[in-house]
């Protein structure tokens, strides 16, 4: 998919996104395209890799953590409009967690899951990260971020193909 397409289509979802996402609300909204509908086995199966891939990181390291990404994953931060392939996009993660920095807790807040075909979903959620930041004062830094991200399914497992993200103006 070329990057102008796919900036355009997630800047559509996140416009989505940032309607009605209340952090108290767990419910998530299903939508289907195209007559494909996803089990309530692989939206858990989703919801829990979005929710625990800062975790892995910090708990089982990076050499799990980088499992998780598809070979042709891509990732989008909006608030500069840098797009990054898996290998630079990986080397600043690794870069983080080697410098000390460790994520201590996740949570997120389905919003939608958007079947595109058999093997891939659209997912977006709002994502709250609490980590311990080695170059910060603090000693817990909250980041509060709205995600479109997609996800494909390799050989049974559910891998990250793209994230997009942007951190909530109204809480950061």
């Amino acid at each position: 998919m070329k990057t102008h397409v796919m900036k355009q289509m997630i800047s559509l979802c996140m416009v989505f996104c940032s309607l009605g996402c209340s952090q108290n609300d767990k419910s998530s909204k299903n939508v289907t395209l195209l007559d494909f509908t996803l089990s309530e086995q692989d939206k858990k199966e989703i919801m829990a890799l979005a929710e625990n891939i800062p975790l892995i990181l910090s708990e089982e390291g990076y050499g799990a953590y980088e499992q998780h990404f598809h070979a042709d994953y891509t990732n989008w931060y909006m608030t500069n409009d840098k797009v990054s392939d898996r290998a630079d996009f990986l080397a600043r993660v690794k870069q983080w967690h080697d410098a000390g920095n460790r994520a201590t807790k996740s949570t997120i807040v389905p919003i939608a899951f958007i079947p595109v075909d058999a093997s891939t979903v659209l997912f977006l959620n709002a994502q709250q990260e609490v980590f311990h930041n080695e170059t910060s004062q603090d000693e817990a830094n909250l980041r509060d971020m709205r995600f479109i991200s997609i996800y494909k399914k390799v050989e049974g497992q559910w891998q990250l193909f793209h994230t997009g993200f942007i951190d909530n103006p109204y809480n950061n």
